[in-house]
């Protein structure tokens, strides 16, 4: 069960990565709005379609500065889309309330040169899409599921590769090695 909720959250966050990149901010706030005024502020009103108490006061006090928060539940999964110093994240906490790890968007300028270059030699052929840094908090012993994958806790970049609409994902370690991670 917690594998299927973590899917669905990579799932729902791979989209909203997507989705977030072709909006303009004021589309983003009105969905942050929208998204707000739906949650359970109430410990005592928990169901599978409730944010967790727990979870949204993590959050602040994880991100006291965090602005345009779009929370999402997902089987015990919360997911909170914002904006922490002008970058756009996500975070995702346990059922507990405790956070599990935190998802940001990135450029291919961002990856460790090693990893440019390799991307750049041995997937050529390939059109760099959409790449996101994972950070994992180490506290936390829940592991994380990315594109119906489940992989170790652990800091990794992610890159969307498309060859002619053969989608493939690799995983790239902050020391810029790049692997295979699974095909979408």
């Amino acid at each position: 069960m917690k594998k299927l909720a973590i899917l669905v959250i990579a799932t729902m966050f791979t989209a909203s990565v997507i989705n977030a990149q072709n909006q303009s901010p004021s589309e983003n706030e009105s969905k942050a709005s929208n998204t707000e005024a739906g949650t359970a502020k109430d410990p005592s009103f928990m169901n599978s379609e409730s944010v967790n108490f727990e979870s949204e006061n993590s959050f602040d006090i994880d991100y006291p500065k965090a602005s345009d928060a779009a929370w999402e539940k997902t089987g015990s999964i919360d997911q909170v889309n914002f904006v922490s110093s002008g970058q756009k994240m996500s975070a995702y906490y346990d059922f507990d309330g405790k956070l599990i790890g935190t998802a940001t968007t990135k450029s291919l300028a961002d990856l460790p040169e090693k990893a440019q270059k390799v991307l750049s030699s041995k997937y050529a052929d390939y059109t760099v899409g959409p790449i996101i840094f994972y950070q994992d908090n180490d506290q936390n012993d829940a592991n994380m599921v990315l594109w119906a994958t489940e992989f170790d806790s652990e800091d990794l970049y992610f890159a969307e590769l498309d060859k002619g609409g053969d989608k493939i994902v690799v995983e790239i370690t902050p020391s810029g090695d790049v692997s295979y991670f699974t095909k979408i």
